[in-house]
């Protein structure tokens, strides 16, 4: 079959097609025109649905755990798009955790030796044989390099990578087919978002795009004392494999220390994210507990920058304008600030989007900034984009799932936390920046620029435009949108009146016979009732018809 032709790995296929089927799955993708039988034949029998009053969410996660690493990634991905996902499936993919047995390194020395380009008795003084964190795209495993360095060296199970390529594969063939026949995959731009978990996870593949991550963490708290981003030891990383400096520290949930100290942490964490975000533009998408240690000092470390965010200064400014608004429960402000942070869609009912968006601040109106969970708020706002058919741009949805996690974080610190609060400094300074002189001349130059790139492309345009029209090759093509109502009812006019003048030259025609027949004959005399008669019947039903259609 033609479909086979595409797919490399038509066994993997079947049995991805299989395990969906056992899960409830089979009337979807009989939908979507695909069909085990027609595939495969007798050589993979359909499999039986099994038994059982799971949700719709839950049968979903089941399915993702049972197929594997780069379902169980997307499940995870998706879980952070609430414009995308509904809550109920959001709720079951966030359950989902990489459940898979550990390898121990001896097995795995083939591959570090390959990866480190020499054996690795010759980087390491020593390495754990269990790793400590076992996921299905790889391992942690602690180490001591040679120098006597503490490190933690994290390994990319051998094949993974293969197996995430063949996946995506068939992912995408399954979403071609369920854009073509389901209205509901194609309104959310299913192929779309597959693409986009693609990008995603090519990227945690290549850990050297970690590392560099990772250093530019570094740059940016570069002198700032009360933050701790580890080191990155290049020599002993590869592509499959990242050996950074370990982290030894307490967990922000294991801290037992004063209501004062505990504060003191919940303001280092908040400004910390706050920093990357509005500042720097690039954030740790995954702050939670586990990723961020105490150290001596009471200063803060982030681990693991396997997801992190990236927004520009453009984007950074749309979101403190959103913040404004919030703040000053600005309905106005927040829909124009809201529709230019995701890139100038227009809502199909704005007035109610907008309706949504009071609905949104009167859940705060009068409470002390301190109570307002801003986290919440913009999930919110999320939501209600989805309602309306509105994209959010990826980088939003982390920066709101981060918050979100930031919030919670703090509030176990420190109950009374005011995360807004701690927010306005951040968005002042970025707020005052428009209005840097050294940005306006930047800003003039750049268009300078290009008016000069303009000025100098335009007699190689014009040229062309003329010798297009020389050897009469120029056409200029006309759309007419929005003209078929108008057209249709011109149609239905002309009809009308088209039967309006055949009755009257009935009637005309009837009453000159009788008036210049001067002895009317029996055959004049029947003509012209006849005339009348299907005069008569020809105006009742245009009346009729008139009457019908509601326009008299």
């Amino acid at each position: 079959m033609q479909v086979l032709k595409t797919i490399r790995d038509t066994n993997r296929f079947a049995e991805i097609l299989g395990v969906l089927i056992k899960h409830g799955f089979g009337a979807l993708l009989q939908e979507a025109k695909i069909s085990m039988r027609e595939l495969f034949g007798s050589s993979h029998p359909e499999p039986k649905k099994s038994p059982g009053t799971a949700s719709f969410a839950e049968r979903l996660r089941h399915a993702c755990e049972n197929l594997g690493p780069t379902f169980i990634k997307m499940a995870q991905v998706l879980s952070t798009r609430p414009d995308l996902v509904p809550d109920d499936i959001r709720t079951e993919f966030e359950k989902l955790q990489d459940k898979v047995p550990s390898t121990p390194v001896s097995d795995m020395d083939a591959f570090l030796n390959e990866e480190l380009s020499t054996h690795r008795d010759e980087l390491f003084a020593s390495f754990a044989s269990e790793p400590f964190a076992a996921a299905s795209i790889g391992q942690v495993y602690e180490a001591t390099l040679t120098s006597g360095i503490p490190v933690v060296v994290k390994v990319q199970r051998p094949g993974v990578e293969k197996q995430v390529q063949s996946d995506l594969e068939i992912i995408r063939f399954v979403a071609r087919q369920l854009e073509k026949h389901v209205s509901a995959a194609e309104e959310i731009n299913l192929t779309g978002i597959v693409e986009e978990f693609a990008k995603a996870i090519s990227h945690e593949l290549d850990y050297r795009r970690e590392a560099r991550n990772i250093a530019k963490f570094a740059e940016n708290f570069k002198g700032n004392p009360e933050i701790h981003i580890p080191h990155v030891f290049p020599s002993h990383s590869s592509r499959r494999i990242l050996t950074i400096e370990k982290i030894t520290g307490t967990k922000i949930t294991e801290l037992n220390g004063t209501p004062a100290q505990r504060r003191e942490i919940a303001l280092l964490g908040a400004r910390a994210v706050f920093k990357q975000i509005f500042t720097d533009g690039l954030f740790h998408a995954d702050p939670h507990p586990g990723n961020i240690f105490i150290l001596d000092g009471n200063r803060l470390a982030f681990i693991d920058f396997g997801m992190i965010g990236r927004i520009d200064l453009h984007g950074r400014e749309r979101l403190a304008d959103l913040l404004i608004a919030i703040v000053g429960h600005d309905t106005d402000s927040l829909y124009r600030a809201f529709i230019k942070l995701v890139g100038e869609q227009e809502p199909r009912d704005p007035r109610g989007l907008r309706e949504d968006l009071e609905d949104i601040l009167d859940q705060f109106y009068g409470l002390p900034l301190k109570e307002v969970n801003l986290g919440l708020l913009l999930a919110d706002l999320i939501k209600s984009a989805r309602r309306h058919k509105i994209r959010i741009p990826p980088h939003f949805a982390l920066m709101v799932k981060t918050l979100v996690t930031l919030d919670q974080v703090t509030t176990v610190l420190d109950p009374n936390f005011d995360l807004i609060e701690e927010a306005r400094p951040f968005v002042r300074r970025l707020m005052l920046g428009r209005f840097d002189p050294r940005r306006s001349i930047a800003g003039i130059m750049r268009t300078l620029l290009d008016v000069a790139e303009l000025l100098r492309s335009f007699p190689n345009q014009f040229r062309s435009i003329l010798s297009k029209i020389q050897r009469d090759e120029l056409s200029i093509q006309f759309k007419h949108t929005g003209l078929e109502d108008f057209f249709g009812e011109l149609a239905r006019v002309s009809s009308r009146v088209s039967f309006a003048v055949i009755i009257g030259a009935l009637i005309v025609g009837s009453s000159l016979i009788l008036t210049w027949a001067k002895e009317p004959s029996g055959f004049v005399l029947f003509s012209a009732v006849f005339g009348f008669i299907v005069a008569g019947i020809l105006g009742i039903a245009l009346a009729i018809g008139i009457i019908r259609s509601g326009k008299l």
